[in-house]
Protein backbone atom coordinates (compact mmCIF):
# COMPACT_ATOMS: atom_id res chain seq x y z
CA UNK A 1 0.00 0.00 0.00
CA UNK A 2 1.08 3.65 -0.79
CA UNK A 3 1.96 5.59 1.83
CA UNK A 4 0.35 8.39 0.04
CA UNK A 5 -3.27 5.98 1.54
CA UNK A 6 -4.18 6.66 4.97
CA UNK A 7 -4.59 3.27 6.86
CA UNK A 8 -8.19 3.76 6.93
CA UNK A 9 -8.44 3.94 3.25
CA UNK A 10 -6.26 1.30 2.11
CA UNK A 11 -7.97 -1.10 4.96
CA UNK A 12 -10.80 -2.07 2.75
CA UNK A 13 -9.20 -3.99 0.28
CA UNK A 14 -7.62 -6.54 2.50
CA UNK A 15 -11.11 -6.65 4.50
CA UNK A 16 -12.85 -7.39 1.72
CA UNK A 17 -10.36 -10.72 0.62
CA UNK A 18 -10.12 -11.73 4.24
CA UNK A 19 -14.62 -11.44 3.81
CA UNK A 20 -14.62 -13.69 0.36
CA UNK A 21 -11.38 -15.93 1.58
CA UNK A 22 -12.34 -16.41 4.96
CA UNK A 23 -16.38 -16.39 5.66
CA UNK A 24 -15.78 -17.60 9.00
CA UNK A 25 -13.95 -14.71 10.49
CA UNK A 26 -16.36 -12.76 11.95
CA UNK A 27 -14.70 -10.16 13.98
CA UNK A 28 -11.22 -7.99 13.57
CA UNK A 29 -9.34 -6.33 15.27
CA UNK A 30 -7.80 -2.71 14.74
CA UNK A 31 -5.55 0.09 16.43
CA UNK A 32 -6.65 2.95 16.70
CA UNK A 33 -5.24 4.46 13.65
CA UNK A 34 -8.00 2.37 12.01
CA UNK A 35 -11.23 4.49 13.99
CA UNK A 36 -13.55 6.36 12.07
CA UNK A 37 -15.99 5.53 9.24
CA UNK A 38 -14.16 2.27 8.80
CA UNK A 39 -16.16 0.67 11.13
CA UNK A 40 -18.93 1.29 9.81
CA UNK A 41 -18.31 0.30 6.60
CA UNK A 42 -17.09 -2.97 7.87
CA UNK A 43 -20.20 -3.31 9.09
CA UNK A 44 -22.51 -2.29 6.64
CA UNK A 45 -20.97 -3.76 3.57
CA UNK A 46 -18.97 -6.69 5.20
CA UNK A 47 -21.71 -7.92 7.63
CA UNK A 48 -18.43 -7.83 10.32
CA UNK A 49 -17.27 -6.48 13.48
CA UNK A 50 -14.14 -4.16 13.46
CA UNK A 51 -13.19 -3.39 16.95
CA UNK A 52 -10.96 -0.72 17.85
CA UNK A 53 -8.32 -1.81 20.76
CA UNK A 54 -7.59 1.19 22.49
CA UNK A 55 -4.99 2.33 24.92
CA UNK A 56 -6.47 2.64 28.89
CA UNK A 57 -7.20 6.07 30.23
CA UNK A 58 -4.43 7.56 31.24
CA UNK A 59 -1.67 4.98 29.91
CA UNK A 60 1.90 6.75 29.37
CA UNK A 61 4.08 3.85 29.52
CA UNK A 62 4.32 0.58 27.41
CA UNK A 63 1.32 -1.93 28.40
CA UNK A 64 0.78 -5.52 26.39
CA UNK A 65 -2.57 -4.06 24.67
CA UNK A 66 -5.30 -7.25 24.04
CA UNK A 67 -5.56 -8.70 20.30
CA UNK A 68 -3.21 -6.11 19.17
CA UNK A 69 -0.04 -7.33 21.16
CA UNK A 70 -0.26 -10.45 19.17
CA UNK A 71 0.34 -8.99 15.83
CA UNK A 72 3.09 -6.94 17.59
CA UNK A 73 4.55 -10.21 18.66
CA UNK A 74 4.33 -12.29 15.55
CA UNK A 75 6.16 -8.79 13.37
CA UNK A 76 8.81 -9.63 16.00
CA UNK A 77 8.85 -13.76 15.35
CA UNK A 78 8.97 -13.21 11.61
CA UNK A 79 11.90 -10.55 11.77
CA UNK A 80 13.70 -13.51 13.48
CA UNK A 81 14.26 -14.82 10.71
CA UNK A 82 17.30 -13.54 8.39
CA UNK A 83 15.35 -13.26 5.33
CA UNK A 84 12.91 -11.08 6.34
CA UNK A 85 15.32 -8.97 8.76
CA UNK A 86 15.76 -6.79 4.86
CA UNK A 87 13.74 -6.15 1.93
CA UNK A 88 15.32 -8.73 -0.29
CA UNK A 89 12.58 -9.34 -2.22
CA UNK A 90 11.85 -8.42 -6.04
CA UNK A 91 8.20 -9.02 -6.16
CA UNK A 92 5.27 -9.40 -3.62
CA UNK A 93 4.74 -13.30 -4.21
CA UNK A 94 8.32 -14.06 -2.94
CA UNK A 95 7.83 -11.92 0.23
CA UNK A 96 4.44 -13.39 0.78
CA UNK A 97 6.53 -16.83 0.34
CA UNK A 98 8.95 -16.44 2.57
CA UNK A 99 6.31 -15.04 5.47
CA UNK A 100 5.04 -18.23 4.72
CA UNK A 101 8.42 -20.53 5.36
CA UNK A 102 9.14 -18.32 8.73
CA UNK A 103 5.96 -18.94 10.19
CA UNK A 104 6.02 -22.71 9.16
CA UNK A 105 9.30 -22.97 10.71
CA UNK A 106 7.75 -21.52 14.01
CA UNK A 107 4.56 -23.58 13.90
CA UNK A 108 6.87 -26.65 13.63
CA UNK A 109 9.03 -25.82 16.03
CA UNK A 110 6.41 -25.43 18.41
CA UNK A 111 5.23 -28.79 17.79
CA UNK A 112 8.50 -30.77 18.01
CA UNK A 113 9.21 -28.67 21.18
CA UNK A 114 5.83 -30.06 22.87
CA UNK A 115 6.27 -27.05 25.23
CA UNK A 116 6.80 -23.54 25.37
CA UNK A 117 9.88 -21.72 24.34
CA UNK A 118 11.85 -20.50 27.05
CA UNK A 119 14.71 -18.11 27.14
CA UNK A 120 17.66 -18.29 29.32
CA UNK A 121 18.44 -15.24 31.69
CA UNK A 122 16.65 -12.12 31.86
CA UNK A 123 13.84 -11.77 29.31
CA UNK A 124 15.11 -8.33 26.78
CA UNK A 125 11.33 -6.48 28.04
CA UNK A 126 11.93 -6.47 31.76
CA UNK A 127 15.93 -5.28 30.86
CA UNK A 128 14.39 -2.41 28.87
CA UNK A 129 11.93 -1.71 31.69
CA UNK A 130 13.82 -1.65 34.31
CA UNK A 131 16.95 -0.27 32.79
CA UNK A 132 19.14 -2.74 32.33
CA UNK A 133 21.63 -3.65 29.69
CA UNK A 134 21.22 -7.09 28.99
CA UNK A 135 24.11 -9.09 29.50
CA UNK A 136 24.58 -12.74 28.51
CA UNK A 137 27.32 -14.66 30.80
CA UNK A 138 29.94 -17.07 29.25
CA UNK A 139 27.85 -20.11 29.99
CA UNK A 140 24.84 -18.86 27.80
CA UNK A 141 27.16 -18.21 25.19
CA UNK A 142 26.47 -20.17 21.39
CA UNK A 143 28.97 -23.50 21.33
CA UNK A 144 32.49 -22.65 18.85
CA UNK A 145 32.43 -25.27 16.98
CA UNK A 146 32.83 -23.15 13.22
CA UNK A 147 35.11 -20.44 13.19
CA UNK A 148 33.10 -18.21 11.22
CA UNK A 149 35.71 -15.97 9.42
CA UNK A 150 37.37 -18.93 8.00
CA UNK A 151 33.82 -20.03 6.67
CA UNK A 152 33.68 -16.46 5.29
CA UNK A 153 37.43 -17.06 3.58
CA UNK A 154 35.96 -20.04 1.96
CA UNK A 155 32.93 -18.04 0.62
CA UNK A 156 35.46 -15.07 -0.84
CA UNK A 157 37.13 -18.08 -2.46
CA UNK A 158 34.03 -18.98 -4.11
CA UNK A 159 32.80 -15.76 -5.38
CA UNK A 160 35.07 -15.37 -8.82
CA UNK A 161 33.47 -18.66 -9.51
CA UNK A 162 30.18 -17.77 -8.64
CA UNK A 163 30.32 -14.30 -10.96
CA UNK A 164 31.42 -16.43 -13.90
CA UNK A 165 28.53 -18.68 -13.50
CA UNK A 166 26.47 -15.96 -13.94
CA UNK A 167 25.64 -15.61 -10.08
CA UNK A 168 25.13 -12.42 -7.89
CA UNK A 169 25.98 -12.43 -4.69
CA UNK A 170 24.84 -10.44 -2.07
CA UNK A 171 27.74 -9.18 0.87
CA UNK A 172 28.14 -11.39 3.54
CA UNK A 173 26.21 -10.61 6.78
CA UNK A 174 27.43 -10.95 10.41
CA UNK A 175 25.55 -11.39 13.16
CA UNK A 176 27.17 -10.32 17.09
CA UNK A 177 26.16 -12.46 19.59
CA UNK A 178 27.61 -10.09 22.39
CA UNK A 179 25.71 -6.95 20.92
CA UNK A 180 23.13 -5.54 22.72
CA UNK A 181 19.90 -5.19 23.05
CA UNK A 182 18.31 -7.96 21.69
CA UNK A 183 17.37 -8.49 19.12
CA UNK A 184 20.96 -7.92 17.22
CA UNK A 185 21.03 -6.32 14.03
CA UNK A 186 23.07 -7.84 10.87
CA UNK A 187 25.94 -5.83 9.36
CA UNK A 188 28.34 -6.68 6.79
CA UNK A 189 30.87 -4.74 7.94
CA UNK A 190 33.02 -7.62 9.97
CA UNK A 191 34.79 -4.82 11.68
CA UNK A 192 31.97 -3.55 13.38
CA UNK A 193 31.36 -7.36 15.15
CA UNK A 194 33.14 -8.15 18.16
CA UNK A 195 31.76 -11.86 18.69
CA UNK A 196 29.99 -13.52 15.13
CA UNK A 197 27.21 -16.08 16.26
CA UNK A 198 26.36 -16.21 12.64
CA UNK A 199 27.10 -15.30 8.87
CA UNK A 200 25.07 -15.40 5.86
CA UNK A 201 25.22 -15.85 2.32
CA UNK A 202 22.85 -14.40 0.35
CA UNK A 203 22.97 -15.86 -3.85
CA UNK A 204 20.85 -15.10 -6.56
CA UNK A 205 20.43 -15.81 -10.65
CA UNK A 206 19.25 -13.63 -13.54
CA UNK A 207 16.31 -15.90 -13.55
CA UNK A 208 15.50 -15.49 -10.45
CA UNK A 209 16.06 -18.03 -8.63
CA UNK A 210 17.64 -17.28 -4.87
CA UNK A 211 19.59 -19.24 -1.97
CA UNK A 212 20.18 -17.95 1.51
CA UNK A 213 22.90 -20.06 3.75
CA UNK A 214 22.96 -18.82 7.45
CA UNK A 215 25.85 -20.64 9.04
CA UNK A 216 26.36 -20.59 13.28
CA UNK A 217 29.17 -21.07 15.05
CA UNK A 218 27.40 -23.86 17.07
CA UNK A 219 27.58 -26.27 13.59
CA UNK A 220 24.52 -25.84 12.03
CA UNK A 221 23.28 -23.87 8.96
CA UNK A 222 19.25 -22.75 8.19
CA UNK A 223 19.22 -22.76 4.24
CA UNK A 224 16.53 -21.68 2.36
CA UNK A 225 15.61 -21.22 -1.65
CA UNK A 226 13.56 -20.83 -4.39
CA UNK A 227 14.12 -21.74 -8.04
CA UNK A 228 10.89 -21.34 -9.43
CA UNK A 229 7.27 -21.05 -7.98
CA UNK A 230 7.01 -24.93 -7.78
CA UNK A 231 9.97 -25.44 -6.50
CA UNK A 232 11.33 -23.49 -3.25
CA UNK A 233 11.56 -24.36 0.20
CA UNK A 234 14.55 -25.36 2.81
CA UNK A 235 17.29 -27.72 2.33
CA UNK A 236 17.81 -29.86 5.52
CA UNK A 237 21.25 -28.80 6.60
CA UNK A 238 23.60 -31.65 8.23
CA UNK A 239 25.87 -30.85 11.63
CA UNK A 240 28.65 -28.52 10.20
CA UNK A 241 31.56 -29.96 12.21
CA UNK A 242 34.29 -28.34 9.93
CA UNK A 243 34.84 -24.70 7.77
CA UNK A 244 35.47 -27.96 5.10
CA UNK A 245 32.17 -29.22 5.67
CA UNK A 246 30.66 -26.23 5.59
CA UNK A 247 32.34 -25.68 2.16
CA UNK A 248 30.99 -28.83 0.72
CA UNK A 249 27.53 -28.00 1.67
CA UNK A 250 27.63 -24.79 0.55
CA UNK A 251 29.01 -26.09 -3.08
CA UNK A 252 25.86 -29.26 -3.03
CA UNK A 253 23.33 -26.15 -2.41
CA UNK A 254 24.64 -24.67 -5.08
CA UNK A 255 24.50 -27.13 -7.63
CA UNK A 256 21.22 -28.19 -6.48
CA UNK A 257 19.71 -24.47 -6.76
CA UNK A 258 21.31 -22.85 -9.46
CA UNK A 259 22.38 -26.30 -11.65
CA UNK A 260 25.75 -25.46 -11.91
CA UNK A 261 29.45 -26.99 -10.76
CA UNK A 262 32.82 -25.32 -10.58
CA UNK A 263 36.09 -25.54 -9.40
CA UNK A 264 37.65 -23.22 -6.12
CA UNK A 265 41.49 -21.91 -7.51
Amino acid sequence: MSASIQDRDGAKRPLLWARLDHSSVRKVWADQGFAGRLVVWTAQTLSRELEIVRKEPGQRSFQVQSKRWAIERTSSWLTAHRRLARDHEHHPAHAETVIRWSMISVMVRRLARGRPATRPGSSPLASYRYGVTRTIGDDLRMERVVDLDEAASAVADRQPAWQAAGLLAEPVTWRDEAAAPWPQQLTAERSQINDPDSVGIHLRSLNEAELLVVLYRGGWADIDYIVDADDAGVIPSPKVTSVQAFASLLDACITRVFGISYDVK
